[in-house]
């Protein structure tokens, strides 16, 4: 059952799946009370990261991070990220990340090296595996011996790679 106040949906900008479907978190509950983003409606955060070799990636709602990483069952759709560690320091799928409502956000899946959010004159904070752990506009994420900094880019109305080319296909 929905917390008062609670937003319920499916983030992906399209209606949700039916109850039971693998994977779907009915409930969205958004701290301070923000109002909730209108069920249907698409994502519109962003995040711009840019990694150790100077490669961008506009961070979406959703994507997986790792040397040949892949989703889980009960993922949403979302990016794969694929990074290249001729030292085996980052793991096949070393971590989750995406972009909501309260900024962006890292997850580690297990890796063997683990996942650290630094933010500027801090020490680095080891994010415990399978949570959820903000790394807001000018933070440093370490995966193993990798890194990328986050920064926090304007809003627009589709999300790369899962968004666009449902547009695409509207248009057709």
């Amino acid at each position: 059952m929905p917390a008062p106040g609670a937003a319920v949906g499916w983030d992906l900008g399209e209606p949700p799946p039916p109850s039971g479907h693998r994977g779907y978190e009915p409930t969205v509950i958004r701290p301070g009370g923000a109002a909730p983003r209108p069920l249907g409606a698409p994502a519109t955060a962003r995040a711009t990261l840019t990694l150790d070799t100077g490669v961008q990636i506009e961070a979406g709602s959703f994507g997986v991070l790792g040397r040949g990483p892949s989703m889980r069952a009960g993922d949403p759709p979302g990016q794969v990220v694929p990074v290249d560690d001729e030292a085996h320091s980052v793991s096949k799928t070393h971590l989750a990340f995406g972009v909501d409502a309260d900024g962006f956000w890292v997850t580690d899946r297990g890796s063997t090296n683990g996942t650290r959010v630094e933010l500027a004159g801090n020490p680095a904070q080891l994010c415990p595996s399978g949570e959820r752990v903000y790394a807001p506009d000018g933070a440093r994420v370490y995966f193993g011996d990798r890194w990328f900094d986050v920064a926090r880019a304007p809003a627009t109305g589709t999300v790369p790679g899962i968004d666009a080319h449902r547009q695409d296909e509207r248009r057709a």
